[in-house]
């Protein structure tokens, strides 16, 4: 592939990764998703995430920050660059379509209706599915900058998100009872 080409790539993945943040900047400003479980436990750990997770952010803003996070090989090529892409936006778009189909259900909830397990969109694909869109951003940050810094920071990332799903579910099946059992055995964690 070309000089140019491969410019290009390199600035569709950084510009990838920079709509990913607006995604969840949106996400968390005018769309929060309160956890149903508590999450007190784990704020300082959701912190240290949240620490982790902008050196993607710096990568964007400054591409020779690379070769301070123990890169693992040379630079991606162009086939790993484009699947980087695919994952980074997939991933978001993913992430903020469950967001809106939960907040949708959630805005009926309000109008004097009871609290109902939502089963329905991208929950009857995967019981979470905002989480399942920020492991494939997550994936699509790593593709985008392989090295060991931003491969731990996926690894620590799975961890601390499946801990949480724990606790959510727990605390789902304490509200939601068999309806939320039956939901389980339809519907898998992820996929």
């Amino acid at each position: 592939m070309e000089r140019a080409g491969i410019e290009l790539l390199d600035w569709l993945q950084r510009a990838a990764a920079l709509i990913s943040y607006m995604l969840i900047a949106v996400e968390l400003a005018f769309l929060p998703i309160p956890s149903e479980a508590s999450a007190i436990a784990l704020l300082a750990v959701l912190f240290l995430e949240i620490v982790v997770s902008l050196l993607a952010l710096i990568w964007c803003l400054y591409p020779r920050v690379r070769g301070l996070l123990l890169p693992l090989g040379p630079s991606p090529g162009p086939p790993l660059k484009a699947a980087s892409i695919v994952a980074i936006l997939g991933g978001s778009l993913f992430s903020l379509a469950a967001v809106l189909q939960l907040r949708s259900s959630r805005h009926r909830e309000r109008r004097g209706r009871p609290p109902v397990l939502y089963t329905r969109g991208l929950f009857s694909l995967s019981r979470n599915p905002i989480q399942l869109g920020m492991h494939l951003t997550w994936a699509g940050w790593v593709m985008a900058l392989p090295s060991l810094v931003m491969l731990l920071a996926l690894l620590f990332n799975l961890v601390h998100k499946h801990r949480r799903i724990l606790l959510e579910e727990s605390h789902l099946e304490q509200v939601h009872g068999q309806s939320y059992r039956e939901y389980r055995c339809k519907v898998g964690r992820y996929l």
